[in-house]
């Protein structure tokens, strides 16, 4: 199966070095050698790079790694085949519109039995069993909510429900992200960590490299992989079926302040109240 890699931070932050540690898994210490993407947000919009060659050997994804870009929320994948031949058109990550929006996905895991009938515009590109079960959830949130971005609570309520309809057909860990917010389901192996003010001393498994924690002290950064790709900081294990939104390099489920994300307006859930005295009201989706 594949593996996964995901980044979720308050301010934008280089994420080359723990990227180094995931893309080592793309034919080197992994097996993975089948096709390798990355996509990040910044300056308003995605960036989406995907490559059918082993991303351990590959003069694109090293290019890549030297590059300075600056993002809230990436996500990262290193494929190896199990649903369509190694194309291009397979490697992931996948993007699609929807409400004006952006959308992108990567997936580990196999489905089986998993033939879904999907609305003509989320129709997969290529032969696998993670973009048809991207264009399934798709197509199942436009048939529920239609043309009207939903509120969060409805919007992450609703993908619970199809992720676990999804996963009887067999193992559907996968990233989601749309702008700065990041849906995270767990099935089998996943894991994240949050890194906080103070700076770790972590090393990554797969480069034998220290990683510099000083580059994103000041906020909250979340990380999230397949297996945990630093010895150092503190991995937690997603549950069966268990289902995170990350904005702002926190859980949106801990949030007690306003997070502006592209496309997106978080409110805190219920009034509160702030040291200025002030209440905040629900938390919701508002659509421009």
């Amino acid at each position: 199966m594949c593996q996964i890699f995901g980044l979720n931070s308050a301010r934008p932050v280089s994420p080359q070095e723990p990227l180094r540690g995931f893309l080592c898994r793309g034919g080197g210490t992994g097996d993975h050698k089948d096709g390798w993407g990355i996509a990040y947000y910044a300056d308003g919009t995605h960036h989406l790079n995907v490559q059918k060659t082993s991303a351990f050997n590959c003069r694109k994804a090293q290019a890549f790694l030297d590059r300075e870009i600056l993002t809230r929320n990436l996500i990262a994948h290193v494929r190896k085949a199990t649903f369509g031949p190694v194309e291009l058109v397979n490697s992931h990550p996948f993007s699609r519109k929807l409400w004006g929006y952006d959308w992108v996905f990567s997936h580990n895991g196999d489905l089986h039995d998993f033939q879904p009938t999907l609305d003509a515009r989320f129709e997969p590109n290529g032969d696998t069993d993670s973009e048809a079960a991207f264009g399934l959830l798709l197509s199942e949130l436009v048939a529920t909510f239609g043309d009207t971005r939903p509120e969060l609570d409805a919007l992450a309520g609703e993908i619970r429900r199809l992720a676990a309809d999804i996963a009887t057909h067999g193992t559907f860990n996968f990233l989601l992200t749309i702008g700065d917010m990041m849906f995270v389901h767990g099935s089998t192996d996943l894991y994240w960590t949050r890194q906080t003010d103070e700076p770790r001393c972590a090393r990554l498994v797969d480069c034998d490299l220290w990683l510099d924690d000083t580059v994103y002290a000041g906020a909250p950064l979340v990380m999230v992989a397949t297996q945990p790709i630093t010895d150092g900081h503190d991995w937690h294990q997603f549950g069966k079926n268990e289902l995170a939104v990350f904005v702002g390099g926190s859980r949106y489920d801990e949030e007690s302040y306003v997070a502006l994300m592209d496309g997106y307006d978080l409110i805190p859930k219920a009034p509160r109240l702030t040291q200025s005295g002030l209440t905040r009201s629900d938390d919701r989706i508002h659509p421009n």
